[in-house]
């Protein structure tokens, strides 16, 4: 009798959690729509999309992508960052319809592509490219209230430079890969900028998240 009504409770479970993960997967704040596929060396793939996020909280929230497309994101949400030269980031600043957009990188370890919108907020990104070293048809995507620097900093206060896009955004192509602003470099002195915090970075952690898949659809 007991082993039955364990069963009827794992079942039960077993539902109920397969019911949020659908009801997550039709809710997502991210869409990605197939443009096309381009060859790097091999194996390396470029998956051209259209890349929509949408942040249905009120707060300004995080984006993160993987660096490599086919990788996992971590399921407790915590990115180590190996040793690494200079800082372990980078960013890249995008002008499009609407205002600007800044993409963070994360360039040690595992690494991770993020972007942070503000409450409401809505980021379109034609001819985004997402690389991998093989061919997919979906991504991992984690949705943070929190990315902190060593658990404790908030990266968007860590980093020096502003990473929340603005509130309505779309980017076009030749913005996205051609004419973006590279936000590590200083200009005045024509060299990387040197105005990091000295701690030394061991992990950027999420903090209030949740992750889940994004299929990359057939463009309509």
């Amino acid at each position: 009798m007991r082993r039955k009504s364990t069963s009827r409770v794992l079942i039960f479970a077993i539902v109920c959690l397969s019911a949020i993960i659908a009801a997550r997967a039709e809710d997502s704040s991210v869409k990605a729509s197939l443009v096309d596929v381009r060859d790097g060396k091999p194996p390396l793939k470029f998956h051209g999309v259209r890349l929509t996020i949408e942040n249905k909280q009120e707060r300004p929230t995080w984006i993160v992508l993987p660096y490599w497309g086919e990788r996992s994101l971590p399921a407790k949400g915590i990115f180590p960052l190996d040793e690494h030269d200079g800082p372990g980031f980078g960013g890249k600043g995008f002008v499009g319809e609407g205002g600007s957009a800044v993409e963070v990188l994360m360039y040690g370890g595992e690494g991770f592509r993020a972007f942070r919108l503000p409450g409401k907020g809505s980021l379109q990104l034609d001819g985004y490219e997402i690389e991998s070293w093989k061919e997919i048809d979906a991504i991992d995507v984690i949705e943070a209230r929190e990315l902190k620097v060593n658990g404790k900093t908030p990266l968007e206060k860590w980093l020096p430079y502003a990473t929340t896009s603005d509130a309505k955004v779309k980017v076009g192509s030749q913005q996205l890969n051609v004419d973006w602003k590279n936000l590590d470099w200083d200009a005045k002195k024509s060299k990387s900028r040197t105005d990091y915090p000295t701690e030394k970075v061991e992990k950027v952690v999420a903090e209030d998240f949740r992750v889940f898949k994004v299929k990359i659809e057939k463009m309509k």
